[in-house]
């Protein structure tokens, strides 16, 4: 039975084309998971991030619905975008969501090689310009045995 408006084939492309929309949406939504599990899951960044990628899905659900069913929104727009990120997010998406972690892991351990790369020497710098910092050291050292610790660690000349 098709719907009012709408022949059969052009209801079949419209659910094409949804569906093509519900599987940009769950691309979209493993980077967001990617961003999600680099942010350490601090509740503010996470939720931030969920409202944004509410707002974004909804606009453009909004946008298609107007560029590509004349504005009439139709179970058809909803079904095929469900479709679609369901289809997405269990082949293509995992991978992707897999494959997009180890880069930024990646990335992530080479910018702290180059910080300790850049640190080290201007630590060993400073140490020798002003000592250990006696003052401050030395107060941290009587009541803190861990900072204790990490102040004969970093004095240790290398």
């Amino acid at each position: 039975m098709p719907m009012t408006g709408l022949g059969e084939g052009r209801q079949l492309w419209l659910l094409l084309y949804s569906c093509g929309l519900g599987a940009a949406l769950g691309l979209l939504f493993e980077v967001f998971g990617v961003a999600v599990r680099f942010a350490r899951r601090r509740r503010a960044v996470v939720f931030f991030i969920d409202v944004f990628y509410l707002v974004f899905s909804a606009l453009a659900t909004f946008y298609f619905s107007l560029a590509v069913m004349d504005g009439m929104m139709h179970p058809l727009l909803f079904g095929g975008c469900l479709l679609g990120f369901f289809l997405e997010h269990v082949t293509l998406g995992r991978l992707i969501g897999k494959l997009l972690y180890q880069i930024i892991r990646y990335i992530r351990f080479g910018f702290a090689w180059v910080f300790r790369l850049i640190s080290a020497p201007l630590y060993r710098l400073c140490d020798r310009l002003y000592g250990d910092f006696s003052v401050f050291s030395k107060k941290i050292a009587k009541k803190e045995p861990k900072a204790r610790k990490k102040c004969i660690f970093f004095r240790k000349k290398t």
